[in-house]
Order: C-alpha cells, then sequence, then structure tokens
C-alpha cells in the first residue's frame, strides 16, 4: 500500500474514529477534541484532569502505511486520555510524570497488540 499524508479531508474520518473509541471504551466522561497538526511526528494527547477535557493530534508531516494504522494510533491516544483522567490525577501525589506516562504506555501497548493483532 502507498502512503499516505494526513488532508483536510481525512479530519472527519479521523473524528469518527476517536469518538466510536471513545464510545466503546467507555470515555463519555471526558470531552474530547481532535485536530491535525504538522509540528508533531505522530500522535499526542493533552488532558487537563481538572476539567475532564481533551485533545488529540494527528500528524500531518508523518506518512502513515495504512488506516489501520492511523486507527491503532487514534485507539492509543483515546486510551492515554481515559487513562490520565481516571488515575492520572491521583497517581500524580505519588509518581513523577515519567514513570506514569510509562506504565499507562506499557498498558496501552497490550490492549493495541490485543486489538489490532
Amino acid at each position: 500500500m502507498e502512503q499516505m499524508k494526513l488532508k483536510a479531508k481525512d479530519y472527519q474520518w479521523c473524528y469518527n474514529r476517536m469518538k466510536y473509541w471513545q464510545k466503546e471504551l467507555g470515555v463519555m466522561n471526558c470531552r474530547l477534541t481532535m485536530h491535525l497538526d504538522s509540528s508533531i511526528e505522530c500522535g499526542q494527547c493533552t488532558v487537563n484532569v481538572t476539567s475532564s477535557t481533551g485533545e488529540i493530534s494527528l500528524s500531518t508531516s508523518n506518512y502513515w502505511n495504512s488506516k489501520q494504522e492511523l486507527e491503532r494510533v487514534i485507539f492509543h491516544e483515546v486510551c492515554e486520555a481515559m487513562l490520565y483522567i481516571e488515575f492520572g490525577y491521583h497517581m500524580t501525589e505519588m509518581y513523577s510524570d515519567d514513570f506514569i506516562a510509562s506504565k499507562t504506555h506499557a498498558v496501552i501497548r497490550r490492549l493495541e497488540n490485543l486489538m489490532f493483532k
């Protein structure tokens, strides 16, 4: 398959997949938004635990190998939002941000490997 870059016309598909995973994972207590960004390498999630909001950014400068790869990144970012909303705030009192990020990503990778064989 030919590699592709995200364009504005791909936004709606990405947004719909984000909403799908948000519903499937039960992250309805968080208001997630999405935007396309040329300054990041792949995907990124920023969460404000206090206001239960999150922003998922997807790279427009990255070459994506397939829609499944893109879907996996969207899934990853929604999982990240979910885990930070559920546990992040309470864990910051005991653990460093790097430790939380490391453990969060380990759990998400296991979920990705299960969902996207």
